[in-house]
């Protein structure tokens, strides 16, 4: 008998998982938080990606690559991960590395960043900078979000 009780119970948990489950919690806060699953994430306010690379440029001659990071959530921004992926125009790679970018970019705001470039030797350039002179190497970039960090700012 006391058996019976227990499968009843079993039976009823996958046939009214959602009913049983909110009768257990019931009392219990949910918080809400940010769901980040590499970068298919899209904000609960704007369906969009979190954070949105805009423009990327690195002529031949340049120490430093610069592009902008547009923040599409409702919440400040104080620190982004990116891992950056550089290939040629045939996608063959070429390099890869992870970036932490230190800046506070606000809600639906846009920050331009500049970074040391992965180029030391000046042999490469970004296929849609300009190149007057035909020398070097062009290359594409991809990227992926690997992490943001939300300010808390107490009211």
């Amino acid at each position: 008998m006391k058996y019976s009780t227990s499968i009843v119970l079993i039976i009823l948990l996958f046939i009214f998982p959602s009913s049983i489950n909110a009768y257990m919690q019931s009392g219990i806060e949910e918080t809400s938080t940010i769901p980040y699953k590499n970068n298919n994430v899209k904000d609960t306010v704007s369906n969009r990606d979190p954070i949105e690379m805009i423009g990327f440029e690195k002529r031949i001659n340049d120490k430093t690559e610069s592009f902008l990071l547009r923040n599409n959530t409702c919440n400040l921004i104080t620190r982004i991960r990116l891992k950056i992926y550089y290939k040629t125009p045939k996608n063959e790679m070429i390099d890869y590395r992870e970036v932490t970018i230190d800046q506070e970019i606000h809600p639906h705001m846009t920050k331009q960043i500049e970074i040391n470039s992965f180029d030391k030797n000046k042999r490469y350039y970004y296929i849609f900078s300009p190149n007057k002179n035909n020398e070097g190497y062009p290359f594409k970039i991809s990227w992926v979000l690997l992490r943001y960090d939300i300010a808390i700012i107490p009211q």
